[in-house]
């Protein structure tokens, strides 16, 4: 055999190139498979899987809006209890501090009562003995006026008027008359005056009181004589 001949013979059957290895022994369906990858999924099956995982999705969203609700009342309901609270707490405050203030007014009013009483009784003595004019008196009667404005800055009133109805809230009788001249109890003069703060009578005015005289009751009338049974009388 010639050596050319023996050449041409190798090259017919080619060895297998060592890069490619097993992959070449693969079949074409099998290579075709490998280079596509796994199975893409169909439209159907896609839209199945996204209906399970909408419901889902949407009952989760559903639960933690009723949570947040549920807390959102809870302390709107908080917020009010406490609000009320605090407006409750300002006017038990506010009611407080306005009856401390009326008993304390109210104390020293009764405490200045005694001096007005005295300046009142200074100037009537005054105004008898002496002209009206005179500078103290009229000092004393400025000095009336004065507290008069002060006790009724703060609410009070004074009791000091007379020849008025006996009224046993407004009036204390030191002394009572009867007369002829007064219809119902009258008071006809003040010893003391009293004061009063809206509707309370802190102090009632010391007074003298007139009484009408009691009327004289009426005869019962006297039942009429049985003139028949006097006749049957004087005729047995």
């Amino acid at each position: 055999m010639k050596p050319t001949e023996n050449l041409n013979t190798y090259e017919e059957h080619p060895l297998p190139d060592p890069e490619i290895g097993e992959a070449s022994l693969l079949t074409d369906d099998q290579q075709a498979e490998a280079v596509a990858g796994p199975p893409l999924e169909t439209p159907e099956k896609v839209e199945e899987n996204s209906l399970v995982e909408i419901p889902s999705a949407q009952m989760s969203l559903e639960a933690e809006l009723g949570q947040a609700i549920e807390n959102a009342n809870k302390y709107l309901d908080l917020a009010q209890r406490t609000q009320a609270d605090l407006v409750n707490y300002r006017k038990r405050v506010e009611s407080e501090r306005l009856e401390t203030r009326r008993f304390a007014i109210e104390d020293l009013i009764v405490d200045l009562m005694p001096v007005m009483d005295s300046l009142t009784q200074a100037a009537q003595v005054y105004n008898n003995v002496a002209d009206s004019d005179n500078p103290l008196l009229d000092g004393v009667r400025r000095t009336i006026s004065v507290l008069n404005k002060v006790l009724g800055k703060h609410g009070s009133q004074i009791i000091a008027e007379d020849d008025v109805p006996f009224d046993p809230t407004l009036h204390q009788p030191l002394l009572t008359e009867t007369s002829d001249t007064v219809t119902t109890e009258t008071v006809v003069e003040i010893y003391q005056q009293g004061v009063r703060i809206g509707d309370r009578v802190v102090k009632p005015a010391m007074v003298k009181v007139l009484v009408p005289l009691a009327q004289e009751p009426e005869e019962p009338p006297q039942p009429e004589e049985d003139t028949e049974a006097e006749e049957l009388e004087g005729a047995s």
